[in-house]
């Protein structure tokens, strides 16, 4: 007599079968589209994705399957049991029902649809045109296949549940119901054993664009994006389809080309392979920097060396009030906007210039650290999403300092900058130049103790003095890290940018000071003379301003502008703030929400023919953006096949 605890597994093992099938669909449905891959590649690809299908699977079944754990024989009746089953098979079916619509769809966007299908209104309208028109033999096929899957469910599922005995001892029975149960939770995390179970960035932890592709369950991404409550709203609609066409030539005509797709070289930089150090420093808002906002707090010496020496713009802003925000429009140049997720969170499977694959296709070599946790913001999978080569969390920084309390849960920045140090000495004889994305964490609140050393205030955890005593613990550490680096021989070939995610708590009164960061570039052999810029920077800027500064050709894409080219188009530059996108400039603010409502302060709200001019151009460009990252146009369409494409 068959244990009816195997019943479970045999669920897992089926349910996940059928959506391992499907996904190998995709090789052979868009051969185009998966070229370049290897069957090596291809093979590596859909095997890891099998940790999708299984999470999805249990994540689908669990709420059937648990019943069915229960090791005592009053609980086993075999009427529960198939009911059970039957109810999984159902939920599943479901699941299998979307993946194939996933697959079906995925030649429109070559992108997992699972923000598209929450849009019943259009998408599922163009999932059944396609389904019964030209892909209708397709279609056929996937009913055949779910049939018989069904059929193979209810003989090697169901029906053994009738021919089942619980012939063991109660003991040894609930010692093997809690190992069903650990295989099965185990399974519901994608087999990710400790930090964030595995979510949709992990997918480019198989490789590049097309792996990752591959390994992603269209499922998964449709559930676990609709958990989130990232269901995707009505496009923007600014403008009537009547109107749009003449908006966008004048948006085209202003911009004097693609709005967002460029080359941002300039002359005055010639081409060369710089090394890259970005430094992207928890909560540092440029109001409590001394040479940035005339203060006298104290905390920053070093910084404010680095303010003299290097090109410094006081008017930089976050792009956004969260972390993983200011990482990608740094890393990136892609805009945030209420009706899209961030990269972690689904943005990552559309086609985007990535810094890292980018200079990986001229030869660099690539690092990533962060002082948190290796998936704190996912960022072990934004890492692989981005192109990195290496990526290091808190877990392998080894700890040099006695500090008065435990490693704090955004971690300690000397550890992770001088980690980084040590990491590009190691490799400082290589031929191939490198680039280092440093993300740091001690000046996250509550804002642990780092030692008596640095209070410049009484240190009370959450509060602003205890701030200001973490700021000077990571402007010592900076210190540390540029005199360690310093001593490289590859330190005056570096451009070094140093730059905030977001400010302190982001809830001034002022709007400009909710988003106002440091941002420094330094070259230590003068290739950026050192100067104070007036006009206002983004963080959406750093990427093309870095291409303009490598003297580099090819066109990206990008939300920002160069900050080291003449300014094209108005002063200013964008954030988002909840469902408002703001345009903030010299001479106020003006905002706009995703209905079209519209709001302004300073001399914008006095000049209301300035004021129209420019809602229209703001309405226009985020109108444009939201069409192609829809589309998954961000990029060209051709440049799909290009290995800068991103992976």
């Amino acid at each position: 007599m068959l244990n009816p605890l195997w019943l479970p597994v045999r669920a897992l093992v089926l349910a996940a079968s059928f959506f391992a099938l499907t996904r190998g669909l995709l090789l052979f449905l868009y051969p185009d589209y998966f070229a370049s891959l290897s069957w090596d590649q291809a093979f590596s690809a859909w095997l890891y994705g099998w940790r999708f299908d299984m999470a999805i699977a249990v994540l689908g079944m669990a709420v059937f399957l648990c019943p069915l754990l229960w090791p005592w024989d009053y609980a086993r009746r075999q009427s529960i049991a198939r009911l059970c089953l039957l109810m999984s098979l159902i939920a599943v079916g479901l699941l299998w029902a979307l993946q194939l619509a996933d697959t079906v769809y995925f030649g429109e966007v070559y992108r997992h649809a699972g923000r598209e299908l929450l849009l019943l209104t259009q998408d599922y309208g163009l999932l059944v045109e396609l389904a019964l028109g030209s892909r209708w033999l397709i279609s056929l096929s996937a009913l055949l296949v779910m049939s018989a899957f069904a059929w193979l469910w209810w003989h090697w599922v169901v029906q053994p549940s009738a021919r089942t005995s619980l012939n063991r001892g109660v003991f040894k029975q609930a010692g093997f119901a809690l190992a069903v149960l650990l295989l099965l939770l185990i399974s519901g995390r994608g087999l990710v054993l400790s930090g964030k179970p595995l979510g949709l960035v992990d997918a480019y932890a198989a490789g590049d664009e097309r792996q990752a592709a591959l390994a992603l369950n269209g499922a998964f991404a449709l559930v676990h994006t609709w958990r989130r409550g990232q269901q995707q709203p009505q496009p923007l609609a600014y403008f009537t389809a009547a109107d749009w066409d003449e908006a966008l030539s004048q948006l085209e005509a202003q911009s004097a080309g693609d709005p967002f797709v460029r080359s941002w070289l300039d002359d005055t930089y010639p081409a060369s392979q710089p090394n890259l150090v970005i430094v992207l420093l928890e909560s540092w808002s440029a109001d409590y920097i001394d040479s940035l906002s005339g203060s006298s707090y104290g905390a920053t010496p070093f910084f404010d060396q680095l303010v003299a020496s290097g090109r410094v713009w006081p008017q930089a802003f976050a792009a956004g009030q969260r972390s993983i925000e200011g990482i990608q429009a740094s890393l990136t140049s892609v805009p945030l906007l209420p009706q899209h997720p961030v990269m972690g969170w689904g943005m990552e499977q559309n086609r985007m210039t990535r810094l890292a694959t980018l200079l990986d296709d001229t030869g660099y070599q690539s690092v990533m650290v962060q002082t948190s946790k290796r998936r704190s913001f996912y960022l072990d999978g934004i890492a692989a999403a981005l192109g990195f080569d290496a990526y290091f969390g808190q877990e392998d920084l080894p700890l040099l300092r006695d500090y008065p309390g435990e490693v704090p849960r955004f971690g300690w920045d000397y550890e992770g900058m001088m980690f980084l140090a040590d990491y590009l000495a190691a490799r400082a004889e290589e031929a191939r130049p490198s680039v280092a994305f440093l993300f740091t964490g001690t000046t996250h609140e509550p804002f642990p103790d780092p030692g008596a050393e640095f209070h410049l205030y009484p240190h009370d955890a959450g509060s602003e003095g205890a701030y200001l005593n973490t700021l000077r613990y990571s402007d010592w550490a900076l210190s540390e890290m540029m005199q360690r680096l310093e001593a490289l021989p590859s330190y005056q070939n570096t451009i070094f940018v140093f730059m905030a995610d977001h400010v302190l708590r982001a809830q001034a009164q002022d709007l400009h000071a909710s988003f106002r960061i440091p941002l420094v570039i330094y070259t230590p052999d003068g290739r950026l003379a050192p100067g104070r810029e007036t006009r206002y920077a983004s963080q959406y800027d750093l990427l093309p301003t870095l291409m303009t500064l490598m003297g580099r050709d090819e066109s990206i894409a990008s939300y920002g502008r160069s900050l080291l080219r003449p300014l094209s188009g108005p002063e200013g530059v964008v954030v988002q703030r909840g469902e408002w996108s703001y345009w903030l400039s010299p001479l106020g603010w003006l905002s706009v929400d995703p209905q079209g409502r519209v709001r302004s302060e300073g001399d914008l709200a006095a000049l209301p023919a300035h004021r129209s001019q420019l809602e229209h151009w703001l309405k226009a460009r985020m109108q444009l953006a939201d069409q192609r990252l829809r589309a998954n146009a961000w990029l060209p369409r051709e440049a799909a096949y290009h290995p800068s494409a991103g992976r």
